[in-house]
This record gives structure tokens, C-alpha cells and sequence, in this order.
């Protein structure tokens, strides 16, 4: 696999200088010679960029002409509350000509919580952080509580030390806290992992 965002970033930098681009761009090799591309949106937001369904139509148009294939498959991720009306095309309509790009879409608050929590999938557990993420809103000690929720479901799924490590940065970046509930849940950290 290789990772083709850089090359992305810089090309279309140019169309949306103020927006640090956080998209990935997968190139896969087949064992029958031919490349797949991912195309891999995350919108954060969740009400949606005006350009975001117009940048995803624009890297598949640019795999098209640089690589000379349409073999792509594109997938956006909503993570917030909101999710923008039309959310899984792009569509423009001019004077008789058409052009529709549709691609998958992943909508975390429409995810169930009892079936995440019986996975194991460190998706599934990033999912379920980001879906207790939209029930908190921006109620600092809900915020806590998530945190703390979180630390003790990776511990009683009993991930071995990277994942668990990887996991609890994941939660440590997503779920931000003002810096005294960030101590109280380090003090809870340090006395829950058993690690």
C-alpha cells in the first residue's frame, strides 16, 4: 500500500489554502498487477463542507487522469451530530449536462452501541468513542465520564499494551478536557490501568 495524500495535498492546496487537509489516499497493489485507489474523507463537523463533496468528485477525477483508472473507492465518515442533506454525492446539473459521483458513507451517530461494545475491532471502539463524543456535547463533566467509560471498556476487553496504548491516545486526543478534569482523569488513569 502506499499513502498518495502528500501528493494530493499539494495539488489541491492551491484550491483551499486556509483548510489543512486531513483526507487519505490509498494506493493498493493487486496480486494481479492493477492498483486500487482509497479515497477516505473524515468530516469532523458533521453539518458538512460546501467543498468537501466537490474535492472527493476532485480526486477521482485526478486518479482518472494521472493513473488512467477508475478503479477507486471512496468512503466518507461523518463523526458529528450533523450531517449535511446530501451527503453521499456529489451532483451538478447545467443546461442538459449531468454529472453525478456517488460514493459510501459512514455515519457514526447512526451506529448502534450495543453492537460496537461487542466488538473487538479497534474500529468499533474508536466508533464507540466518537458516538459518546455526540451524546456529550459540550458538557465538560459528560466529557469525563466518556473518558473514564472508555479507559475501563479497552481494560475489560483486555487489549494487549500497543493496541491499549494506541486506543487510550486516540480517546486522549478526540476527547479533549479543560486542564483540571484532564488531571482528575490522568489521577484515574494512573490508578485503573493495569499495565
Amino acid at each position: 500500500a502506499e499513502s498518495l495524500e502528500q501528493e494530493f495535498n499539494e495539488v489541491f492546496a492551491a484550491n483551499e489554502p486556509t483548510k489543512k487537509i486531513a483526507d487519505k489516499i490509498i494506493r493498493l497493489q493487486l496480486k494481479n498487477g492493477k492498483s486500487k485507489f482509497i479515497i477516505l474523507h473524515v468530516e469532523f463537523q458533521g453539518k458538512g463542507e460546501k467543498l468537501f463533496r466537490l474535492r472527493m468528485f476532485t480526486y477521482f477525477m485526478y486518479i482518472f487522469f494521472k493513473y488512467k483508472t477508475t478503479d477507486v473507492t471512496a468512503l466518507a465518515i461523518y463523526t458529528g451530530a450533523g450531517r449535511p442533506e446530501i451527503y453521499d454525492r456529489f451532483h451538478v446539473i447545467h443546461h442538459g449536462t449531468e454529472i453525478m459521483y456517488k460514493f459510501n458513507t459512514y455515519t457514526v451517530r447512526d451506529q448502534s452501541e450495543t453492537e460496537l461494545l461487542k466488538s473487538n475491532n479497534p474500529f468499533a471502539f474508536a466508533v464507540l468513542a466518537s458516538l459518546y463524543l455526540i451524546k456529550a456535547g459540550n458538557d465538560e463533566l459528560k466529557k469525563l465520564e466518556i473518558k473514564k467509560k472508555l479507559l475501563n471498556i479497552a481494560l475489560e476487553k483486555g487489549f494487549d499494551y500497543p493496541k491499549l496504548y494506541r486506543l487510550l491516545n486516540f480517546v486522549k486526543y478526540l476527547v479533549k478536557l479543560k486542564q483540571p478534569l484532564e488531571l482528575v482523569f490522568d489521577d484515574y488513569s494512573k490508578n485503573s490501568k493495569k499495565i
